[in-house]
């Protein structure tokens, strides 16, 4: 699968038979083309940076909402020049996990055959000691991007989690896309101009919408009880509440910050993150910097062809 990840198996009708030939074509691995080259990669808040001994340290300095009562703007304000600070923190502090690795794994071997039959010497324990820690962010890293809950990382399970995020990323990936007018899209710019079309038409409010005529033949089921239950402010427990029950490890944000991160770091964040939330939910302004989302289409069929 991890070789020859590109293969795909077609079924040929034939007119003269009742059988249908199979052609398999198996091919390499490719990478999604892009016209106009590859675009900069997103940012995406890492599990594994909460192992560096710094990091608390860090994030503590670098959250900074200023003086004042909190809104949603300067909650994205933060969240941005936070994420700057962290990607400046990650390549000249965290560094590359996937290249410590390998240079590890040389010093390693280097030394222990420097000092064959002569048993493990300080620089060897060492290093290994150097070698286990990073294996062990790569984990984290590697269970991140497979997107698993049920299996907990610690028992080197990063072989594991790789190939099932390789697998999902080969399931999720839309080959071919038609419009309304049954005409056929490879390239990558135009499937996702149709996924934004097709969005902001489901999403768009109709033109001449009446809904009291609707509403005159839906039968009352709303209580003046239950109405003014829902009407009662939203409280700091309830806003709680919804964070913790969320997945840490769902997928983000535009900011590229997951739920992991606020419930991890609660006590630095809760008394900006409060006034911003219950600001908006009992009754303010939702600004349009917040307002934007990502759109990832997730297949429910095999080989989908159209958006609907």
């Amino acid at each position: 699968m991890d070789r020859l990840g590109g293969s795909e198996v077609f079924h040929l009708p034939l007119t003269e038979s009742d059988h249908v030939g199979l052609l398999v074509e198996v091919r390499n691995s490719e990478p999604v083309a892009r016209v106009g080259g590859r675009r900069p990669k997103p940012f995406r808040y890492e599990n594994m940076w909460k192992t560096h001994g710094e990091y608390n340290e860090f994030v503590n300095k670098s959250w900074d909402p200023g003086p004042g009562r909190a809104d949603l703007s300067t909650v994205a304000n933060t969240l941005s020049t936070l994420q700057g600070a962290l990607k400046t923190w990650d390549r000249d502090v965290f560094g590359s996990v996937t290249k410590q690795v390998k240079e590890l794994r040389a010093q390693l071997e280097e030394e222990r055959g420097n000092t064959l039959y002569r048993g493990p010497t300080d620089r060897e324990r060492s290093i290994m000691s150097q070698l286990a820690e990073v294996l062990a962010r790569e984990e984290v890293m590697a269970k991140q991007r497979s997107r698993i809950s049920w299996l907990r990382e610690g028992d080197r399970n990063t072989e594991f989690f790789q190939a099932k995020a390789k697998a999902r990323s080969r399931t999720n990936r839309i080959k071919q896309l038609k419009d309304d007018d049954g005409r056929v899209f490879t390239e990558q710019v135009d499937k996702e101009r149709l996924a934004c079309d097709f969005y902001q038409r489901l999403f768009s409010a109709q033109d001449d919408l009446v809904p009291e005529l609707v509403c005159t033949h839906v039968p009352r089921k709303v209580t003046l009880e239950m109405s003014e239950l829902l009407a009662v402010p939203f409280s700091e427990q309830e806003v709680e509440a919804a964070l913790f029950h969320m997945g840490p490890n769902k997928s983000p944000g535009v900011d590229g910050f997951n739920a992991g991160f606020f419930q991890t770091h609660w006590d630095l964040v809760k008394k900006c993150v409060m006034e911003a939330a219950l600001g908006f939910l009992n009754g303010g302004e939702l600004p349009e910097e917040v307002n934007k989302t990502l759109l990832v289409l997730i297949p429910k069929v095999t080989n989908p062809q159209d958006l609907t």
